[in-house]
């Protein structure tokens, strides 16, 4: 274990080393078939195979930058196995960068479309140990759903994870009143009939005026003796704009624009093109 640590990430032992010893040198007291079937099941996750590139070979991506952005969304609807995989490379890099960083700084974790993520076979475990501990480390952790509904039919012990760990809810605009009273129901103590009256009422950003127009959130907090409830109001800016608009033909401009940024860069690369000062 010593001699391993000592080495740099390019010289590790990698696993299409371990599949091709497994095909062309195992040991005479292995099974011969049993070994062979092994190496073909693996084979597929080496660097020349099919999802190799994201699990062979030494790690060729910084995640020491301010901003980690994971995007399962490309994956395809019905390659479950690299779905999981994937997953569980994110529960790993990311909770070790929590953990990593000065224990006082301030993290955030935002679980983005949780519904879908939690769809993807061990994910509801990953929610549950980012909730239950990372809060020890100074991390938010937040998961986000347009419906409430889905987050439901998703998985049932994630909710109650979510749910049980989370004591500030930002309710944005809704059309269904009975996911709303669903959601308003589980949350402890309910959403008073006030608040959720207030939610149903708020307008579409769309329909407001170009010199006023904004997003409509309740902010309702459980912590403490009593919750508390307020209305926010988010303002949009040219970089929030720009960065959230989904039509076609701003998202292909989007893409041309800022090609492979991530990260600091990203954000970097934003503010040049609506002509903003680095802030």
């Amino acid at each position: 274990a010593l001699f391993y640590a000592q080495l740099p990430s390019d010289e590790f032992p990698t696993h299409t080393a371990v599949v091709e010893m497994l095909q062309y040198s195992p040991l005479s007291s292995h099974p011969v078939e049993e070994i062979q079937s092994m190496a073909t099941k693996l084979r597929g996750w080496c660097s020349d195979g099919e999802h190799g590139p994201l699990f062979d070979g030494h790690t060729n991506i910084d995640l020491n930058s301010r901003v980690l952005h994971f995007e399962l969304g490309k994956i395809g609807q019905g390659n479950e196995q690299l779905k999981a995989m994937a997953a569980f490379l994110i529960s790993l890099y990311g909770r070790q960068r929590v953990i990593n960083m000065p224990r006082g700084s301030r993290k955030m974790v935002v679980f983005e479309e949780v519904a879908q993520f939690l769809k993807v076979a061990g994910a509801g475990g990953i929610v549950e140990e980012f909730y239950a501990q990372l809060g020890k480390f100074s991390c938010v952790v937040m998961a986000i759903t347009q419906q409430f509904g889905q987050l439901q039919r998703a998985s049932e012990a994630g909710l109650r994870v979510i749910l049980g760990n989370t004591k500030a809810f930002f309710l944005l605009r809704q059309g269904d009143r009975v996911d709303l009273d669903d959601l308003g129901d589980r949350i402890t103590p309910p959403l008073s009939p006030a608040m959720r009256e207030t939610v149903m009422r708020f307008p579409a950003p769309t329909s407001l005026p170009p010199n006023e127009r904004h997003s409509r959130a309740l902010f309702h907090l459980t912590s403490g003796e009593r919750p508390i409830s307020g209305e926010l109001r988010v303002f949009t800016n040219s970089a929030l704009t720009y960065v959230t608009s989904s039509t076609g033909a701003d998202f292909e401009k989007r893409r041309q624009a800022l090609g492979g940024a991530r990260g600091d860069t990203y954000v970097k690369r934003v503010l040049e093109e609506v002509g903003m000062e680095p802030f």
